[in-house]
């Protein structure tokens, strides 16, 4: 079989995402495998060995992750949680936290201290230092006592995993240091790829002198991989825009790169071997220069394969160069299999390789370009080259990008055909800027000139596109049948493209196959709810999912763990309600005015369509509450003060009255926990009872009032636990079947123990989102179908 090692790629790659996401019954998987091998290997004759190569790279993968993501070999493990001295040396620039007041420093450290007992090591970390301590600099040695930790994992399904993130770039743990410890000392000595980083520092700096602000930091990612000053609005509209790729150096960078250097070569008319020898050495310059990406080693690894198929005068294999690059970069570390970069560069050579060259021969042939000569056909052959790498990178794209973003951009397609040509200027332009100015600063302001006016042009573009309102459409992350579907489409779509109609017929008839039975086999899900309660640390947040695409969320808001304060709307709740595909919401609730359970609604508004906010009587005299308000007003949603007694019908089995607060409550309490909103939301018998903070002065006049006879099947404990809350009487009430603790890291004791032990007693099976992190409750007319927990599925009844 051709590209054997393409196919030893998957079977690698599989190996290490079987390990990751079925850890539970993969040793079942390993046994079978290693089985299986040696009976191959027992068999091994010419049409043999592909299997043998499969398995054993499958096997390769899944112990390779293992390894390399157990976190108790490393050798800082021992000290975890606990204040050590190390001595360190400081590998990057510190990059500055603006909203948190601190810096973050990249270390390697070489020697802990911890009980006056010394152990020397190499090990980077990630360490936070507060603004107006001593901040250690590029090149520094220096010692100080730190605090060491483990990262922060995904919060919710689905959601952005920042160890997995860190330990993809080789980072496993990070480390507070205490103010006032630290002591810089003499420089390390820099080893070649410290002193390639220092150089893209200078260059940086030589872009930063002859460029306005925003200018430069385009001119320095595009150029030079450094994107530490693009501003996090300007890179928000590079989303919305879709042309956030255009600043991560990837396989467009190097094919320009290489592409100057030809016409270089030529016109100095160097022999082929120098030719080749001067490219393939800048190509692994320019590679260690930009940072070492998956997207560059990617396009330098097939660079380089081109080139030596060059000097053979034999065409190189794209698919294979595609194999041979990310298995280096997986045998390096198996970790970077989940690196955004890689499965998104990955994934679109892939697509470009399967498709763009048979679509453009389609739409050459359509346009009937293929038998004419002249400067306006070779545009017009241009125009439809560049739209079909565009198609079919987007089409490996979609399914990549719901699973990481959960979102789209509108605009991508159009603006990387408008704007694309644009990224060689701005590589040539930068490099030489960069370059240039240690000739003479006059050459480099020459350049400038140059590359000013496309600078100009792509800024506009972003600006443009990037300022249209709501252009991120949210697409649900693809399940797994989704993915089998897909790809089968693919498949048969590939097989089309290359006249290869009878290899087509297969995977046509397994598509409508799945297609014909999947409502067979899969529940009726037109007719379930299902109420989610999302993990937002110490805070609030539920959505509520009704047949009829009806979308309720109640409360966004919270203090994450893993970073004192940060837009939980826009960081947390946005991309949960992106990958299951809502685009708009029919109702926002806002329990109370207090950031807890408010703080992300405002951003919600900004993203998403919102048909109208509802809120408690007395909401806006609460200056946060009127801010919200006027916050919704900008955005076009209405506005519905609720209060007890009140209720929405959505159909004839599902309704949400509101049982508090009343008037009366309202008059005589002060505190505006006791003020919530108090939601009882009823599907077919089964009810759901969302208490906001509501403490004991509120339950009792809850409880006063003539209250729906069912209770309550599920309750969201009240104020996060606190012993004040959620009574014996309340409880005697709802008799509820299972409860929600919505807790994160707090000072103050959530839950109470009190409460723990009340819920025991009324046999309530409680889930908590410090513990449990995003729960999912899936009801239809029989009642609980399911209930998802952290990302596992399994069922109740």
């Amino acid at each position: 079989m051709k590209r054997s090692l393409f196919f030893c790629t998957v079977s690698l790659l599989a190996g290490i995402y079987s390990a990751y996401f079925i850890p539970d019954i993969f040793p079942f998987f390993l046994f079978i495998g290693l089985a299986f091998l040696f009976f191959i290997s027992s068999l091994v004759i010419k049409k043999g060995r592909l299997p043998f190569f499969l398995i054993m790279f499958f096997l390769v993968g899944a112990f390779g992750l293992q390894f390399a993501n157990d976190v108790t070999r490393r050798p800082l493990f021992p000290y975890l949680n606990e204040y050590i001295t190390v001595v360190a040396d400081c590998i990057k620039e510190p990059v500055y936290d603006e909203e948190n007041e601190k810096y973050t420093v990249t270390a390697r450290i070489r020697k802990v201290t911890f009980l006056k007992k010394e152990k020397e090591l190499n090990e980077t970390v990630l360490l936070t230092v507060k603004n107006g301590d001593i901040v250690p600099q590029f090149g520094e040695s220096f010692s100080a006592v730190c605090l060491l930790r483990i990262p922060q994992d995904a919060m919710n399904r689905g959601g952005f995993d920042y160890a997995l993130y860190l330990k993809s770039k080789g980072i496993f743990f990070r480390g507070a240091i205490e103010p006032g410890t630290v002591r810089v000392g003499e420089l390390f000595s820099l080893s070649l790829t410290d002193r390639i980083y220092q150089l893209n520092l200078i260059c940086s700096g030589n872009i930063g002198e002859h460029m306005p602000k925003t200018g430069a930091a385009l001119l320095q990612a595009v150029a030079l991989g450094n994107k530490t000053n693009i501003t996090d609005e300007y890179s928000e509209k590079l989303q919305i825009a879709g042309l956030s790729h255009m600043t991560a150096v990837s396989g467009m960078h190097v094919t320009s790169l290489m592409s100057f250097l030809n016409a270089v070569c030529k016109l100095f008319k160097r022999s082929r071997y120098k030719y080749i020898g001067i490219l393939g050495g800048i190509l692994l310059l320019f590679m260690l220069f930009t940072g070492i990406t998956p997207s560059v080693v990617r396009a330098t690894a097939m660079g380089l394969m081109v080139l030596i198929g060059y000097m053979f005068r034999r065409r190189a294999d794209y698919m294979t160069s595609l194999g041979m690059a990310a298995v280096i970069l997986v045998l390096c570390n198996p970790l970077v299999a989940f690196d955004a970069g890689f499965i998104l560069s990955f994934g679109a050579m892939l697509g470009i390789l399967l498709f763009a060259d048979s679509i453009t021969g389609y739409l050459i042939h359509w346009f009937r370009l293929q038998d004419k000569k002249g400067t306006i056909s070779r545009l017009c052959v241009g125009l439809l080259s560049c739209i079909s790498v565009s198609f079919s990178a987007q089409l490996t794209l979609f399914p990549l990008m719901s699973l990481i973003y959960g979102y789209i951009s509108l605009w991508g397609f159009v603006t990387n055909i408008l704007i694309s040509w644009v990224a060689p200027f701005l590589l040539i332009g930068g490099l030489l800027i960069s370059f240039l100015h240690f000739i003479h600063p006059f050459l480099a302001e020459l350049s400038t000139y140059g590359a000013y006016p496309f600078v100009k042009l792509f800024s506009g573009t972003v600006l443009f596109f990037g300022g249209m309102p709501k252009s991120l459409y949210s697409v649900a992350s693809f399940s797994l049948f989704g993915c089998y579907c897909y790809g089968l489409g693919l498949f048969a779509f590939h097989k089309v493209l290359r006249k290869k109609f009878t290899k087509a017929v297969v995977p046509i008839v397994g598509l409508v196959v799945l297609v014909l039975i999947y409502p067979v086999l899969s529940p009726n899900k037109q007719e379930q709810a299902k109420v989610t309660f999302i993990n937002v640390g110490q805070g609030d947040c539920a959505l509520v999912e009704l047949p009829n695409d009806i979308h309720i969320l109640i409360d966004a808001g919270g203090t994450p763990e893993h970073q004192d304060s940060f837009d939980v709307g826009k960081q947390i709740v946005l991309p949960y309600l992106r990958k299951k595909g809502i685009n708009n919401l029919d109702y926002v609730v806002a329990s109370h005015p207090h950031e807890d359970h408010i703080q992300g609604i405002g951003s919600i508004m900004e993203y998403l369509a919102v048909e109208e906010l509802m809120i408690p009587i007395g909401f806006d005299e609460n200056e946060l509450g009127a801010e919200l308000i006027q916050k919704a007003k900008d955005e076009g949603a209405g506005i519905i003060t609720m209060g007890a007694g009140d209720y929405i019908r959505f159909s004839e089995h599902g309704i949400l009255r509101v049982l508090m607060p009343s008037t009366a409550v309202i008059e005589t309490m002060e505190d505006e926990n006791n003020k919530s909103l108090i939601l009882w939301l009823q599907y077919y018998e089964h009810t759901v009872l969302f208490t906001g903070d509501m403490s004991e002065d509120e339950e009792t006049e809850l409880l006063k009032r003539k209250l729906p006879p069912e209770g309550a099947t599920i309750m969201k404990v009240a104020h996060h636990g606190s012993k004040n809350s959620t009574s014996e009487a309340l409880l005697q009430w709802a008799k509820p079947e299972y409860a929600f603790i919505p807790c994160g890291k707090n000072k103050v004791g959530h839950p109470a123990d009190e409460v723990l032990k009340r819920l025991a007693d009324f046999d309530t099976s409680v889930y908590r989102a410090d513990r449990d992190k995003d729960v999912c409750f899936i009801l239809d007319e029989s009642g609980i179908v399911s209930i998802r927990k952290g990302g596992k599925d399994y069922d109740e009844n």
